[in-house]
């Protein structure tokens, strides 16, 4: 590559994983695979410890390629990720910490394989926990970040990405990314199947990259410990999240928990917490707004259906649905992604075309994530 550049190739939102009785790991090491459509020479990895009260020590960590897009990885490519000169690196208490430059030689549609070895007891508090059927995660008890294979007799299913939440790739200088933000719907699949079109159909120079957090909200966030997995509220998290090397635009889809949150029975839940369509379009502008003053281009997407959700009423769609003419009228974000008419009933605007509906009435399936996907213009990407 004559000219180069640090491009934000991968990533997700950070939160509060679930708390359990078991908050604490030790002597265990994780391995996660990740989707990469980028054609790069190094890589520099940034964790954080956002929400940990203790000092996070990662006593080794690497990085190789994916075999098959399993754990098993190609034990030529099996490099260790160094902090200040050393293997390992201690995250402060709601501090972050990014490697130094790491000569990695990855080709865009291959499989990145990070390992993280924990020696010491560490605070599990900081992660990303929503599962979707492109992303693999496993933990195996002892020191395995070199090993070509986890032994499947031993290993089992990791509950979160900890405290790795981002990926900055060395590329071509023509080269860049899309962040994606929003919600749980985004935590899912549709980000994965453009990744993988644009892996298909790039010269390994685009990327998207997920900035999601299930049930997080444009406006609040909540303070009981059972809810602190929904994390912060989004003007906390955007500029944080979206705002890294490389990034050029951003797809907004965000909004919906504020809308079937409230529910008027559940104390942390006041029906007070509703906001009108006004309020809603001004925090969905305000992330464009917010966008465009870093020079990023910024897309809405529309509210998708929840006609058939538990607190599913009139009401509250009769909001959603002013909200997202209002996002198809609205002039001040460079573009609109009209997920809801990808995913919506020909014969009930209010619902899930049946073949797009998981089953919930609020996330799509497998089918409505393509679709998604395919109502995403590729031209974002030119």
């Amino acid at each position: 590559m004559e000219k180069e550049k640090w491009v934000n190739g991968w990533g997700l939102g950070v939160t509060h994983p679930p708390l359990s009785e078991a908050q604490w790991s030790k002597d265990t090491t994780v391995r996660y695979i990740l989707l990469n459509s980028l054609t790069a020479k190094a890589i520099r990895l940034s964790f954080t410890n956002r929400f940990g009260d203790h000092p996070a020590h990662l006593s080794a960590v690497t990085v190789a390629i994916s075999v098959n897009g399993k754990c098993t990885v190609d034990s030529e490519s099996m490099t260790f990720v160094t902090f200040n000169g050393k293997n390992g690196c201690i995250i402060p208490p709601h501090g972050d910490v990014t490697s130094y430059e790491i000569p990695f030689s990855i080709r865009s549609g291959e499989k990145l394989a990070v390992s993280i070895y924990f020696g010491d007891f560490v605070q599990m508090n900081t992660g990303f926990t929503y599962p979707n059927k492109y992303m693999v995660r496993r933990f195996i008890a002892g020191n395995h970040v070199s090993d070509n294979d986890f032994d499947q007799m031993q290993v089992s299913f990791s509950a979160a990405y900890n405290f790795l939440w981002s990926i900055d790739f060395l590329v071509s200088s023509e080269s860049f990314s899309v962040a994606a933000f929003g919600d749980s719907i985004t935590s899912q699949e549709w980000v994965d199947i453009v990744a993988q079109k644009l892996s298909e159909n790039s010269a390994g120079n685009r990327a998207i990259v997920r900035r999601a957090v299930s049930g997080s909200r444009i406006f609040g966030c909540y303070p009981a410990l059972s809810y602190y997995h929904y994390g912060e509220d989004g003007k906390t998290r955007f500029e944080r999240e979206v705002m890294h090397p490389g990034v050029r635009s951003v797809i907004i889809l965000h909004g919906i928990n504020d809308l079937i949150h409230p529910d008027g029975k559940n104390p942390l839940r006041p029906m007070s917490n509703m906001p009108s369509a006004d309020q809603m379009l001004d925090g969905l502008l305000w992330y464009v707004r917010t966008a465009q003053s870093y020079g990023l281009k910024a897309y809405l997407g529309t509210l998708l259906p929840i006609k058939g959700w538990r607190t599913y009423d009139i009401m509250r769609d009769d909001i959603r649905i002013a909200v997202n003419s209002m996002i198809r009228s609205q002039t001040v974000s460079d573009g609109v992604i009209d997920f809801e008419a990808a995913v919506r009933d020909k014969d009930d605007a209010r619902a899930f075309d049946p073949v797009c509906n998981s089953g919930d009435s609020l996330h799509p399936s497998i089918e409505g994530y393509r679709r998604m996907a395919n109502a995403v213009p590729m031209e974002i990407f030119e």
